[in-house]
């Protein structure tokens, strides 16, 4: 019996058909509960993104689900993770990761803090990001342009 009434709200857009896997997380309360919050992984020949949706308004239970994406990150070798992280917390999952989340720019303005970023494990690369108001959602929308070296 499920009780999630509201999807994750995950999307990926592009111009290829791509397969893949979402997983739930374990742990939510308020009104998260009843959304289905967790990490859509599309897996790509070098590298596997993990675009996430974490638990809002209680550090507690996002920091039990950045354990649950460090958990499952481990079996993969490069790794990107995007989303809206509802946090200003830097999530620690290995000394190898590298975060925008150190950068001040300012992606939630209702308590004015950057709560959607990126993480990058085990690649070789340069990104650019740009923020832009969407007017579509109560958050900034951001956007990366990689070079993978």
């Amino acid at each position: 019996f499920n009780l999630k009434v509201i999807d994750s709200g995950l999307s990926y857009f592009g111009g290829l058909p791509l397969n893949y896997e979402f997983r739930s997380f374990n742990n939510s309360v308020g009104l998260d509960f009843l959304s289905d919050k967790g990490i859509q992984l599309i897996t790509l020949d070098k590298f596997t993104i993990g675009n996430l949706h974490l638990q809002s308004d209680n550090e507690y239970i996002i920091k039990l689900q950045m354990n649950e994406v460090c958990n499952l990150i481990k079996n993969f070798s490069n790794v990107i993770l995007i989303g809206d992280f509802n946090t200003d917390l830097i999530m620690n999952c290995s000394d190898n990761f590298i975060t925008d989340f150190y950068s001040k720019e300012i992606t939630f303005p209702l308590m004015a803090k950057k709560f959607d970023g990126i993480y990058l494990y085990g690649l070789n690369y340069t990104y650019k990001s740009k923020i832009f108001n969407n007017n579509y959602s109560d958050h900034f929308g951001i956007i990366y342009n990689f070079s993978f070296l």
